[in-house]
């Protein structure tokens, strides 16, 4: 998190030649062919492919680099399903607001409070639902001892439940570090609030309270390998197809799996408020400001999100990304200027500092306007 905060922060301060565009795709294709060789360390010959789709106010655009198969030319298309990672947490985190909206719970509740007695943890009493959200509970990345139950590096959660984490919860006791971590173990407790709270399990949340109202039909949480639906093979860094994510806890941090066609209609709904509808407060609650950084006054946490600002006069930029065995997400928008960028890569290996540009390319270096 504090790499991905570093880098955004010297992109953001480096000066870019900026072309003004009209929007047709041969043009923007042809920026962005600039910004990937003079601009970005992106190794084209080693990212079997990704797409980058882009929304400047009411148009989108998606332009694909390279072959889904790395053995077989085949561009990815806006249809295709990737795994998310870590922007799975941009999701449970407008869920979680939605709830609260419903009057299932509050915010400045304790976790205790919606765990069995035999998993409360009296030493963790001030700790709420808040604080998993923003970061703030002290958790570390991981639970302790979460790599003995794990089998395949390249799929990590594969082996570890519900009961493995609630017991590493009733155990715990906060150290003396900063309270500020960013931490999966915060949304993977997230998981278990939410289902106990309502009584329905996250998949069906999800698809209730936010997929169907934002119309992503390709959007999803569950999948086993007699599932019909087909993932995009994911590439490591040897250009070797990895095995998709399983979880038996931590899906509500990492487990969404997405098409840019649907992660348009997603940001559409962040930067769009006359077609926000019944998510109108939930949406405007999870980009407030929660969590100010104690170094630098230009990055912040939202429910959910990332926020930077160049200087004082700048639009705040939101945004997130993440990473799973073999595939690498990226989004950015700027609810103002209605802009966006979302990559989509099936590798591992990173697009974050293209997405950044080009995001930056479409509000014509930071300087456009409402």
């Amino acid at each position: 998190m504090r790499g991905l905060s570093h880098f955004i922060l010297s992109v953001l301060l480096t000066s870019l030649t900026v072309v003004t565009f009209s929007a047709q795709i041969p043009e923007l294709r042809s920026e962005i062919d600039k910004i990937i060789k003079y601009d970005t360390e992106l190794d084209i010959d080693n990212n079997p492919g990704f797409i980058i789709s882009i929304i400047d106010q009411d148009s989108t655009f998606h332009i694909s680099y390279g072959n889904i198969y790395s053995d077989s030319p085949s561009l990815p298309t806006a249809y295709d399903i990737y795994e998310v990672g870590s922007i799975t947490k941009s999701f449970t985190a407008l869920l979680t607001l939605a709830l609260e909206e419903r009057g299932y719970f509050s915010l400045k509740d304790p976790v205790n409070n919606y765990l069995d007695r035999n998993h409360q943890n009296p030493r963790l009493g001030n700790i709420t639902i808040h604080d998993l959200l923003v970061h703030t509970s002290g958790f570390p990345k991981y639970p302790d001892l979460f790599g003995r139950k794990m089998k395949n590096p390249q799929n990590p959660y594969k082996n570890y439940d519900k009961g493995d984490l609630l017991n590493y919860y009733s155990g715990y006791i906060l150290d003396d570090e900063p309270r500020i971590k960013y931490s999966h173990t915060n949304y993977a407790l997230l998981e278990i609030i939410l289902e106990k709270a309502t009584g329905s399990v996250l998949q069906q949340l999800m698809r209730k309270y936010i997929f169907n109202p934002m119309k992503m039909d390709n959007t999803f949480m569950t999948w086993n390998k007699e599932s019909d639906i087909d993932l995009s093979p994911g590439y490591d860094k040897a250009s070797r197809i990895t095995e998709p994510w399983m979880f038996k806890s931590f899906l509500a941090s990492e487990g969404v799996k997405s098409t840019a066609q649907d992660l348009c209609s997603y940001i559409n709904f962040q930067v769009n408020d006359d077609i926000q509808g019944g998510l109108s407060n939930v949406i405007s609650k999870a980009q407030e400001i929660q969590v100010p950084n104690s170094l630098n006054e230009s990055i912040s946490s939202a429910y959910g999100w990332q926020v930077f600002s160049r200087n004082k006069d700048g639009y705040p930029i939101f945004t997130y990304t993440g990473r799973t065995s073999g595939h690498n997400a990226f989004i950015a928008f700027v609810k103002e200027t209605k802009t966006a960028v979302i990559i989509l890569s099936n590798s591992v290996l990173g697009t974050e500092d293209l997405g950044l540009q080009v995001l930056r390319l479409i509000n014509y270096n930071w300087k456009r306007k409402v």
